[in-house]
């Protein structure tokens, strides 16, 4: 018989509380995203967490934030294709004034009431093709390249 390896998660809950309490927020992040356990167990991450990791991060050499971005409307980081080439340049890149303010391309095809995202009118690029929320109904659709 082959010895078992070491486990993190053979350890009790309460170890686990007591370790997570200590790590810096880039390995909480890592950790949480490894099973559904850790996911349980550390509190989802906050939008200023999220803008610290993909800010800070990036010189941190974690993971491959090079490429995420925080999105406000979702919370989560997302890969920069997931955004609008508007989204992340300017004053909405990366450590920019309105960073914090940078939404994915999915929550600005369904602003929620009070929000200012992508209105009645609106045009934006999705993987290099361009996109525009009707003036008249409001519906999303395939906008001309002009």
């Amino acid at each position: 018989p082959q010895p078992s390896t070491p486990s993190l998660l053979i350890l009790p809950t309460e170890m686990h509380n007591q370790i997570v309490r200590f790590l810096p927020l880039p390995d909480r992040w890592s950790l949480r995203q490894t099973n559904t356990h850790f996911a349980a167990l550390i509190p989802a991450h906050t939008h200023s967490d999220l803008l610290f990791l993909e800010r800070e991060g990036a010189q941190a050499g974690f993971g491959p934030r090079d490429t995420l971005l925080t999105c406000i409307g979702c919370t989560k980081l997302l890969r920069m294709s997931k955004f609008s080439p508007k989204m992340y340049s300017k004053k909405k890149a990366r450590g920019g004034v309105q960073a914090g303010s940078r939404f994915c391309i999915e929550c600005g095809k369904r602003p929620l009431p009070g929000t200012n995202r992508y209105q009645k009118g609106a045009r934006w690029k999705e993987a290099g093709r361009p996109w525009v929320r009707c003036v008249k109904c409001g519906d999303v659709g395939e906008g001309s390249s002009d």
